[in-house]
C-alpha cells in the first residue's frame, strides 16, 4: 500500500539536478561505479543530457514525490545507435533509485511500472536493466529474467 503522501509524475527538465544526484547515488550503491571514479564534470553532463533526452523523447523519467520532494526515480531510455539493427524498438531501464528512508513501500515498483508503460507505448519488444542483488527479487517479481549478458569489472 502506498503512503498517502507519495505522488507520482513524469520527470521534467527542471528535475535534472535531483535526477543527476540520484543517478550518481544509484551507480555508487549498486557498485556499478566507485566514489571518485566518475568524470569530474559528471553532474554537469547529466544535468545537460537528461533534459536533452527528454526533449528528444528518447528517454523519460518517472518520479515519486513526498511533499514536493523527489524520493524515487526511474528512467526509460530507447536503445538506438549505429549498431542497433533491430526492427522493433528496445529500451533500457536505469536510474531506479529510492531514498533510503522511503524504501520497501512500493515506490521502486511504481516508478518502474510507469517506465515500462512508457516503453510499451513506444512499441518496445523488450526492456533490459541491470539489477543490484538487493533489487533482483523486485524485478523478478515483475517478470524480468536473467539473460545472457555478462560484465567484466575492473579491467
Amino acid at each position: 500500500m502506498q503512503p498517502a503522501t507519495i505522488t507520482y509524475r513524469r520527470g521534467t527538465p527542471a528535475d535534472a539536478p535531483v535526477l543527476a544526484q540520484f543517478w550518481h547515488d544509484m551507480l555508487i550503491e549498486a557498485h556499478v561505479a566507485r566514489a571518485g571514479r566518475l568524470v569530474p564534470d559528471w553532474r554537469e553532463r547529466l544535468e545537460r543530457d537528461f533534459p536533452q533526452q527528454m526533449a528528444a523523447e528518447t528517454a523519460a523519467w518517472f518520479v515519486a514525490e513526498d511533499g514536493g520532494h523527489i524520493v524515487g526515480t526511474a528512467a526509460a531510455m530507447l536503445n538506438s545507435g549505429r549498431s542497433n539493427v533491430m526492427l522493433d524498438p528496445t529500451a533500457t531501464l536505469a536510474g531506479i533509485y529510492v531514498v533510503p528512508g522511503y524504501r520497501r513501500r512500493g515506490i521502486a515498483r511504481e516508478v518502474t511500472v510507469r517506465a515500462i508503460a512508457w516503453c510499451k507505448e513506444r512499441g518496445c519488444t523488450y526492456i533490459r536493466l541491470q539489477a543490484s542483488d538487493v533489487a533482483r527479487p523486485l524485478y523478478e517479481s515483475m517478470g524480468f529474467k536473467t539473460f545472457r549478458e555478462m560484465m567484466k569489472l575492473e579491467l
